[in-house]
């Protein structure tokens, strides 16, 4: 009966053994059902890595030359000869086309022609004017001054030589003879004072008749004489524009840059127009893409930043490579698809793979705007928010145990995002996490610790 009993009691232990294994091989725990246990929540679960992680955006761009010129007329003028041809490759300073100059030519020999008339006319005014004038009067009243200064200063001298003769003669020096000699040559200094003071005034009296006489006539030669110097000034004025209209011409026949025509808007013998290109040059040896960039987005753009560019007709197995190089400093409104969208334009250098791209191309470029080493990193399925909207993670602890955790993120990427606060490396987190799963529930790991990014 002993052995029995015994019997008993091993076959019991056994059974509750194997009860007990099987309720552990079904997940469930203290609390739950079957003695108290409570069952675990299947869940996947990754583990925390750190690496570095990139922010990207990737927005739609045209590829454009850097240096492209429309070569424009400033004046209107007719084409002899074009030389080029779309396609031809050209360096700057080469002949693009000669321009029709005789009708230029011929127009600047009449206006020459006409100057040089007017230059005589000028000429032949100013003659008159000199010949109506007083000059020669006035001439002849200041010899005529000089004239009776020289009488008055030879009668002086020769009464002073009578004084003293007349003392040598009361003396008994000289004879009468020679002091009468010497009074006939006073006599005849007086004259020649009298007659020179005569001159003075007729030639006085000449001057002032005909500066009455001619004071009309001469005030309107001077006119006839400004008004022609105005004229040569005009002629003169028209030439000098002509030709600095034709030395333009000569500039706009070159090229102005180096590079490809790829476009001719005009042809042998047309009239060169005021308002649309003759043809256009580009430099394929620089080239850029320029996109737009939502006002969401372009707070994350720098200069500098680096750019990967794709598209339909670039190869898969080639990379073009750029970078950024400008920011337009305003924003562009625009409708895209039947809506407002406001955006900025950037521009992006290509440094590499330039071969690959043509002006007009649309290609894709995907910018780099943050890259940090050695962060933390969660992909987004780790995520769920909380009541606050706060983003929360759970991290399995001990004894598959799970801890709600909230967590601070920096940039994101495609599938990941950094986890500035609230995650370490090497932690376990659930992957997915369900609305039901809370702090303190017990999980079960049905995929095994897996690195981030496995």
């Amino acid at each position: 009966m002993k052995k029995v009993a015994v019997a008993i009691v091993i076959i019991g232990s056994i059974a509750l053994m194997v009860i007990l294994n099987m309720m552990k091989d079904s997940g469930q725990g203290p609390g739950g059902f079957g003695f108290g246990f409570q069952k675990a929540q299947d869940v996947e679960a990754r583990r925390v890595v750190k690496g570095t992680i990139t922010s990207k955006i990737i927005v739609t761009g045209t590829v454009e030359a850097i240096e492209k010129k429309a070569v424009m007329a400033e004046t209107s003028f007719r084409i002899d000869v074009v030389r080029v041809k779309e396609g031809d490759v050209v360096r700057k300073g080469d002949v693009l086309f000669v321009p029709d100059t005789a009708s230029l030519e011929k127009e600047l020999a009449g206006l020459e022609r006409n100057l040089a008339a007017q230059s005589l006319q000028l000429e032949k005014l100013r003659s008159l004017q000199t010949s109506s004038s007083t000059t020669g009067l006035e001439i002849a009243v200041k010899l005529a001054e000089a004239a009776l200064a020289s009488a008055e200063k030879n009668h002086g001298k020769q009464a002073g030589e009578l004084e003293k003769n007349q003392v040598l003669y009361d003396e008994g020096v000289i004879p009468l003879s020679e002091l009468e000699a010497i009074k006939t040559r006073v006599e005849d200094a007086w004259e020649q004072v009298e007659t020179a003071r005569l001159n003075l005034e007729r030639s006085k009296s000449e001057l002032e008749k005909l500066r009455g006489t001619n004071h009309e006539s001469t005030r309107s030669t001077g006119y006839d004489v400004e008004i022609q110097l105005k004229n040569i000034e005009g002629l003169e004025m028209s030439i000098e524009n002509l030709k600095e209209g034709m030395a333009d011409l000569a500039s706009n026949a070159v090229a102005p840059i180096g590079g490809v025509v790829t476009d001719v808007f005009v042809g042998d013998g047309e009239t060169a127009p005021l308002t649309t290109p003759l043809l256009r040059i580009t430099n394929l040896e620089g080239l850029k893409v320029v996109a737009d960039i939502r006002e969401y987005d372009i707070k994350d753009v720098a200069v500098g930043q680096e750019v990967v560019i794709t598209g339909d007709a670039i190869p898969a197995d080639v990379s073009v490579r750029g970078k950024v190089s400008r920011i337009s400093p305003v924003a562009v409104e625009s409708m895209v698809n039947g809506r407002q969208v406001t955006a900025v334009a950037v521009e992006l250098e290509v440094s590499e793979g330039q071969d690959q791209l043509k002006p007009g191309y649309t290609v894709d470029c995907e910018i780099t705007t943050h890259a940090i080493e050695d962060a933390v990193m969660a992909s987004y399925d780790v995520f769920r928010e909380d009541k606050d909207n706060n983003k929360v993670v759970f991290v399995i602890g001990g004894e598959d145990i799970v801890e709600e955790r909230v967590v601070k993120l920096g940039i994101t990427a495609d599938f990941d995002a950094q986890v500035r606060e609230g995650l370490r490396e090497g932690e376990l987190v659930v992957v997915n996490p369900s609305l039901s799963l809370k702090a303190g529930d017990k999980v079960r790991i049905t995929n095994g610790p897996l690195e981030e990014g496995e």
